[in-house]
C-alpha cells in the first residue's frame, strides 16, 4: 500500500484526458468516419479490437495518407500545384477525375482497420502528464490513448486537451 499514501506530484493522464471518448470498431466503413469526424471536433478515434482492448488509432491524417495510397502516380495532375496568383486552378483530366471518384468510392467502402496506424501509443490514467507530453514529443504524436488495467479504452489525451489544460492553470494563476 505504499502508492496509496504517497503524495502525488503532478497532473496525470486522468487530469487532463477526455472521457468518455468515442471508439469505432476495426470493421467500422472509413465512409462513417469521415462522417462521424465532419459531425464531431475530434479528428481521430481509438480503434477497438474484438475484446473492446485497443489496435490502433485512425485519424484525418490516416484518410489522407489512404487517399493518397490509392489514387497513386496514375492520377498525379490530380495534385499538381496551384498557381496562387492565378486562383484555384487546378487541372484534371475528365479520365482522372472519373478514376480518383471510383478509387474514392472504393476506399470509403474499406474498413478502418485498413487506414488506422497499428501502432498506439498508450497510458494508464495515473501516468503522470509530464511523461506522456515527453512521448508525445519524442513520437511526434497528437494523441495516446488511456487504458486501464484490462487494457481498455478509459480516455483518450491529445495535444489539444494538453493546451486546453495549460490555459486553464495558467488562468488560475494569473487570476483571470
Amino acid at each position: 500500500m505504499r502508492n496509496a499514501t504517497r503524495r502525488r506530484s503532478g497532473p496525470t493522464a486522468a487530469d487532463v484526458m477526455t472521457h468518455p471518448v468515442t471508439t469505432v470498431s476495426e470493421d467500422f466503413p472509413v465512409e462513417k468516419l469521415v462522417g462521424l469526424i465532419r459531425r464531431t471536433r475530434f479528428s481521430g478515434y481509438p480503434v477497438v479490437g474484438k475484446g473492446g482492448k485497443v489496435s490502433g488509432i485512425v485519424s484525418q491524417s490516416d484518410l489522407l495518407r489512404g487517399l493518397a495510397r490509392v489514387l497513386g502516380p496514375e492520377t498525379e495532375s490530380l495534385f499538381r500545384e496551384i498557381e496562387p496568383d492565378v486562383g484555384a486552378r487546378l487541372p484534371v483530366t475528365a479520365r482522372d477525375g472519373i478514376k480518383a471518384s471510383a478509387v474514392l468510392i472504393g476506399l470509403l467502402a474499406r474498413p478502418v482497420k485498413d487506414l488506422m496506424t497499428p501502432r498506439v501509443e498508450t497510458c494508464r490514467p495515473d501516468t503522470p502528464l509530464a511523461a506522456v507530453c515527453d512521448t508525445m514529443h519524442r513520437r511526434r504524436i497528437h494523441r495516446v490513448v488511456v487504458v486501464d488495467r484490462a487494457g481498455k479504452v478509459a480516455g483518450l489525451l491529445s495535444t489539444l486537451d494538453v493546451v486546453r489544460w495549460v490555459g486553464r492553470d495558467l488562468r488560475k494563476a494569473g487570476g483571470r
